[in-house]
């Protein structure tokens, strides 16, 4: 896709903190969920996720891009930290499975344009899926096989077979997507990867509770839905 104008699944506030970084000057390449997506996987995503530059300048625009989204730290491991900011889940990664560092991911990006003129810094097909084989989690297989099959939409098949089809009505709409988002991440904490929306019925005491909180709101959707027709 490179130099094209960005997918329509990207979403807005998704473009929009990959602009604020851009224009803060950050040096970062842009992999994981929001990657697939600019590469054609019709794959959903809560978050954001970039490898940066380590240099002390880098980091100093990093701050500064932090400051403006209004972000604090979520979580924080040995490949990097987690935020939340006022645009939705931001991971600055310093190195991740089986590309390594920012170097190794630059060496094969390609530049892809954003909405304004920015120009991303976009993973190569080629290393996403390096670093999905060597992650070798069960959610880093199926987003294999959605770069293998380009075009299948989850939210149109697997979300929908849960909720039904997303309503027309403004406020209907924006309860649907709320819960449409819930079940995503759902399906992302616990690597819920076949068809089933929610997976078969987890043995976990937490996953279950997950489970049984999601499906009553998925329910409540279905029914407000039907109380309208």
């Amino acid at each position: 896709m490179s130099g094209g104008a960005r997918p329509l699944p990207v979403r807005p506030q998704h473009l929009e903190l990959l602009a604020v970084l851009l224009q803060h000057r950050v040096e970062f390449v842009l992999v994981g969920g929001v990657a697939l997506q600019f590469h054609g996987a019709a794959h959903t995503t809560l978050d954001v996720d970039v490898v940066v530059a380590v240099d002390a300048d880098n980091h100093s625009r990093i701050d500064a891009a932090l400051l403006a989204v209004d972000a604090r730290p979520i979580a924080t491991s040995e490949r990097g930290t987690k935020f939340m900011t006022r645009l939705g889940e931001l991971e600055l990664l310093n190195t991740t499975s089986g590309v390594g560092a920012y170097e190794g991911w630059l060496a094969a990006a390609e530049q892809v344009a954003l909405v304004g003129g920015l120009r991303v810094q976009l993973a190569a097909r080629v290393d996403i899926e390096r670093n999905k084989r060597a992650a070798g989690r069960d959610k880093d297989t199926a987003h294999l096989v959605l770069l293998a099959s380009p075009g299948r939409d989850p939210r149109s098949s697997v979300v929908q077979q849960l909720l039904g089809p997303r309503p027309e009505q403004p406020a209907p709409a924006r309860r649907w997507d709320g819960v449409a988002d819930m079940v995503e991440r759902y399906r992302e904490r616990y690597a819920v990867s076949d068809d089933e929306p929610l997976g078969a019925q987890p043995a976990d005491a937490e996953q279950r509770r997950d489970r049984e909180r999601v499906q009553r709101l998925a329910d409540s959707v279905c029914r407000a839905a039907r109380d309208t027709r």
